[in-house]
């Protein structure tokens, strides 16, 4: 199964990615729609299952008012940590769902789905949510990486 995206229209160049290291094709080509291949959905999947739950190395972005919250990542990111800081952890759960969605029966589908399962659990998505609700940190990350997670906890 194959999955087609628009991208352009007859009069813009059509262009794709293809994966140097691997020699894969991530996306066929037809015309100017892009379809992503099994082959190419399985590699994305695989970047985030490399760093989801590693905990270092890692940059925060959060604000700390004094030293007591100063604790290891999953502490404060129970469900999004990992993937070197929170934007990236969120966004690569995100793509899983995503990736699920379009290859239900993708290699590694089972461990995606335990892991979502056991990371989008209401506690830990609770515990994220308690982060925007200090003072210092009320914008941080949600015009971008925000939508992310609520879709990945919404759609799993």
């Amino acid at each position: 199964m194959n999955q087609k995206f628009s991208r352009g229209d007859n009069n813009m160049p059509c262009f794709y990615t293809t994966f140097i290291r691997t020699g894969r094709s991530a996306v066929r080509v037809e015309g100017c729609k892009y379809a992503l291949t099994l082959e190419g959905a399985a590699h994305f999947a695989d970047l985030p299952l490399r760093c989801m739950q590693r905990e270092f190395p890692y940059k925060t972005g959060i604000a700390f008012p004094d030293s007591s919250l100063a604790v290891k990542p999953k502490d404060y990111h129970p469900a999004f940590y990992g993937c070197y800081d929170w934007h990236s952890s969120v966004h690569g759960h995100w793509m899983l769902v995503r990736l699920l969605k379009l290859f239900p029966a993708m290699p590694r589908a089972g461990e995606i789905r335990s892991k979502l399962k056991r990371i989008c659990q209401r506690k830990n998505i609770r515990a994220e949510m308690k982060i925007f609700s200090m003072k210092d940190n009320t914008s941080f990350e949600l015009p971008t990486a925000g939508p992310g997670c609520c879709n990945c906890t919404a759609n799993y």
